[in-house]
């Protein structure tokens, strides 16, 4: 290699190494939290985020208490076939 060559060779793996070492830019990659407060101050009567796991937990609860009062009972499923004679 001629030093023309050595020297592009050099530059170029400097530049890459240069490239590598700067950092990204940090990505917000989930915006709910902030998403959820913006919304709490344009409408501060909105229901909460705890208020709303309260209630859920409460209808989980209300619909597995139903699953168990009729999990003894057998349930008859009718599914329609259709078959075709050619």
């Amino acid at each position: 290699m001629n030093a023309k060559g050595i020297f592009i060779l050099i530059f170029l793996a400097l530049s890459v190494t240069g490239i590598a070492q700067t950092r990204p830019q940090l990505v917000e990659r989930c915006g709910t939290t902030k998403y959820e407060t913006f919304q709490q101050q344009l409408n501060p009567d909105r229901e909460r985020n705890q208020q709303f796991e309260n209630w859920m937990l409460e209808k989980l609860t209300t619909k597995r208490f139903q699953n168990q009062r009729t999990e003894g009972t057998q349930s008859v499923y009718t599914i329609p076939v259709v078959v075709h004679v050619i």
